[in-house]
């Protein structure tokens, strides 16, 4: 029955929350960190204190993977057989469901990255319709390459010679956005030769194992555009993104990006291969020679922004938006 249904998808969830909570609390208890309840084991994991071994980041990976109970595939998979269940013999709440994933006449998805269309195309559901990627678009009238404010603000910041290393986080101390491994990467460069700078959008203070500059929240967007344009690689260490502004921003202003992988073991195509260098999540080892690298042979400042602005400017988003209207409306009147 459709209650059963619903019920063994509530129990297989339990059961995995629960799987996961034991999974922790036993890589939290070898640490000395006790925690009762879920809500304690979700603050602990927000606060970044602690260290995950092997086995736990192998199991993680495992479950957030394509094909794993928490990936894209099985997510999607079970929230489509719980809708349908809930819908029961009903067939008012049928035709509901029914019209709201396929009552459009003339429809065309519009994902805001390759990925995402991608996954878009996997869906029961979402498949049978045209998918037309249209990425994402920033202001480049702000988003440029600033040479004037980019030479004032390394003379503020006293970057001097070295190689400036640029980290932009919404929230630098968020697990989710990798900050640690910046943290790790400011230690293991030559603070001669390199300097890492943080902006960060909550303003929250870096660990005392930072060894660099962590200026806070830039004053603007123009104040971070400077910044971009200063830097001489942009660093990215999510875990996970969609198509992360940041990255848009940099490449405009003309800096090279070094990013982990943030589609489990892919990059994103959506993305200039020439001046995204995507590594192994976590790898710290080739995340630094990459960066030495790049910071040291990049592309002419100028080359890179235009690169970008012909891919990730409003106006071209726009554009294509509006290719796509035109089509609606020229089937419309057929």
């Amino acid at each position: 029955s459709n209650a059963s249904i619903v019920a063994q998808l509530k129990a297989d969830q339990e059961t995995r929350m629960a799987q996961m909570q034991s999974l922790v609390t036993k890589m939290f208890s070898k640490q000395g960190i006790t925690i009762g309840t879920a809500d304690d084991m979700w603050k602990v994991l927000a606060s970044g204190n602690f260290t995950a071994d092997a086995d736990t980041i192998a199991k993680a990976k495992e479950d957030i993977s394509e094909d794993g109970y928490w990936g894209v595939k099985q997510t999607s998979s079970r929230i489509f057989d719980f809708a349908m269940a809930l819908a029961g013999d009903d067939e008012e709440k049928m035709t509901k469901m029914k019209e709201a994933f396929e009552g459009f006449d003339d429809l065309i998805l519009c994902p805001v990255s390759n990925w995402v269309g991608e996954r878009a195309a996997q869906s029961p559901v979402l498949r049978q319709y045209p998918i037309c990627t249209v990425l994402n678009g920033i202001d480049t009238d702000v988003f440029h390459y600033r040479e004037k404010e980019a030479l004032v603000l390394r003379e503020k910041l006293n970057v001097g010679d070295r190689k400036m290393i640029l980290h932009v986080s919404a929230s630098y101390t968020n697990p989710v956005k990798g900050g640690k491994f910046i943290t790790e990467l400011s230690q293991r460069l030559d603070s001669e030769k390199y300097v890492v700078v943080v902006v960060d959008g909550l303003n929250n203070p870096p660990p005392k194992e930072f060894c660099g500059i962590y200026y806070g929240r830039a004053n603007g967007q123009e104040e971070l555009a400077a910044f971009y344009s200063a830097a001489d690689v942009m660093v990215l260490t999510s875990y996970r993104e969609c198509l992360p502004t940041t990255c848009l921003e940099s490449l405009c202003c003309g800096t090279e990006i070094v990013s982990f992988y943030f589609h489990g073991d892919e990059g994103e195509g959506s993305f200039p291969e020439k001046y995204v260098h995507f590594i192994p999540h976590g790898d710290m080892e080739q995340l630094t020679d990459t960066v030495k690298n790049v910071s040291e042979h990049h592309e002419e400042k100028k080359i890179c922004c235009e690169a970008g602005r012909k891919i990730f400017s409003q106006k071209v988003m726009v554009e294509n938006y509006e290719k796509i209207y035109k089509k609606l409306l020229e089937q419309s009147t057929d």
